[in-house]
């Protein structure tokens, strides 16, 4: 879904894997992607203090509930979705730019498919993460705490949706 919404070179929005605080960073806004298991209930793990930090712009929390299943995707199959929409879009630079991410976060096409664990989407919903959202800020924490997480139950966040098309702030 992310990939059809953005501008050209839409690898280079997808900050994460280089160590940035949010999964995706544009001019204007920053997007945070989480997923949970549908049978588990809709929390989602936040994995450090910055990960909903807005000090610096807006930032949408895009949320992807998701079900283990033989017939659904797995990381190899997504990637090779992005890849070959990048192939259309004739952006072969974004193509090595997939591919250098892919490999800091730890993916190799080269990996054994029958390790890889498949999945069917459920549902996507959007949250605006804003200074009302439930978080832990880094104002918050004793400079001595280097490191933290924490779930959050999103199943009480739903005066935080958003509609999915209001994704970039527009």
């Amino acid at each position: 879904y992310l990939i059809d919404a953005m501008p050209n070179k839409p690898i280079s929005y997808w900050t994460g894997p280089e160590g940035d605080k949010h999964d995706f960073s544009f001019d204007h806004i920053d997007i945070e992607v989480k997923s949970y298991k549908s049978s588990k209930g809709a929390r989602v793990q936040i994995s450090s203090v910055d990960q909903l930090d807005t000090t610096n712009k807006p930032l949408n929390l895009i949320v992807y509930s998701l079900t283990s299943s033989p017939e659904g995707l797995d990381i190899k199959d997504l990637a090779e979705s992005i890849k070959q929409k990048l192939k259309d879009r004739s952006d072969l630079q974004s193509i090595l730019e997939l591919e250098r991410k892919l490999m800091l976060v730890g993916y190799s096409s080269y990996m054994d498919e029958s390790l890889l664990d498949k999945f069917i989407v459920d549902s996507c919903s959007v949250y605006k993460v804003d200074e009302e959202f439930p978080q832990i800020k880094r104002s918050d924490v004793d400079s001595k705490i280097t490191s933290l997480n924490y779930c959050i139950d999103l199943g009480l966040c739903d005066d935080f949706k958003i509609e999915n098309n209001q994704v970039f702030g527009r």
